[in-house]
This record gives structure tokens, C-alpha cells and sequence, in this order.
């Protein structure tokens, strides 16, 4: 079945999430989550502040999503393994 998402902004405090509406955060499988830049100060739209990125890796934690590495996740497919059913991989680009 094909879902046809749009984006709802969600707001706490100083952070913004932009969600699709059909909650990508109920589904199982592995969510990857990409930082571009974290920063004391926001420089620009690609930047997260250090408050923003505890705030949004808190949400995840108390809604019980597991953090996983790559070098966790590498061993998992190639064992043939599940991941965890919540699993969140987060990656930093030209941090």
C-alpha cells in the first residue's frame, strides 16, 4: 500500500520537528537521523543548537527508541539478525 505523506510542523519550546502525518515514528525499522551541524549558537537552517539536539535524542529516548551504531547494525545484518524494532542510527554530515 502506498501512503501519500504530507508534513506537519510540531513545535516544543525552541525546536521544531517536521513530521510526516502518518508517524513515522510508529513504524518499526531502523530510522536514520542526519545532523548536518550542532553549535552552541544557530548559525544557519542547517544548524542544530547543543539544547535542540538533547532536547529532539530525549524525546527518542523517553518515547524508547534504541540507539544503535553502525558498527552495531553491520553485525546485526550480517548475522542475519533482527534490529530492534525502534532502532535509531544518528549520523553527523561535515560536522
Amino acid at each position: 500500500m502506498h501512503y501519500r505523506e504530507t508534513i506537519t510542523a510540531l513545535s516544543t519550546r525552541e525546536t521544531t520537528f517536521f513530521l510526516p502525518t502518518m508517524r513515522w515514528f510508529e513504524r518499526r525499522g531502523l530510522r536514520v537521523l542526519m545532523y548536518h551541524k550542532v553549535s552552541l549558537k544557530t548559525g544557519d537552517a542547517l544548524t542544530v543548537t547543543v539544547d535542540q539536539l538533547k532536547e529532539q535524542l530525549g524525546w527518542l529516548r523517553t518515547e524508547e527508541f534504541e540507539f544503535v551504531t553502525c558498527a552495531a547494525l553491520v553485525a546485526a545484518l550480517e548475522a542475519g539478525k533482527a534490529i530492534p524494532p525502534r532502532a535509531v542510527l544518528v549520523t553527523f554530515d561535515d560536522a
